[in-house]
């Protein structure tokens, strides 16, 4: 059984339709997004944003002195604030479509 999809919310900086020319030197419009690829999503965005928002807030090398925690403790909690991040990152994208009140 497949997982359910993600609403990632699309590219989080889409380019939209381009104008180039074929191998004929002919106007050809095109979708450059699909000629770049998709890039990041919206969802990876967001939690990105809350990741920086989360370090800025919290204890200068709290995350990264490694004398403060033994790796595994620390690879534990690096996956727990990426998970709380695209949990803030899913909220704002149900948010941006209206089904947050």
């Amino acid at each position: 059984m497949s997982q359910p999809r993600i609403d990632d919310g699309g590219p989080a900086f889409p380019l939209g339709v381009a104008m180039t020319r074929n191998v004929n030197h002919d106007p050809v419009m095109i979708d450059s997004s699909d000629r770049c690829g998709g890039g990041m999503s919206l969802r990876d965005y967001f939690a990105g944003k809350a990741l920086a928002g989360y370090l800025v807030d919290n204890e200068p090398g709290s995350l990264v002195n490694p004398s403060f925690q033994a790796p595994n403790e620390t690879f534990d909690l690096a996956t727990k604030i990426a998970r709380r991040c695209y949990a803030f990152a899913d909220a704002m994208i149900v948010a941006r479509k209206g089904g947050a009140s």
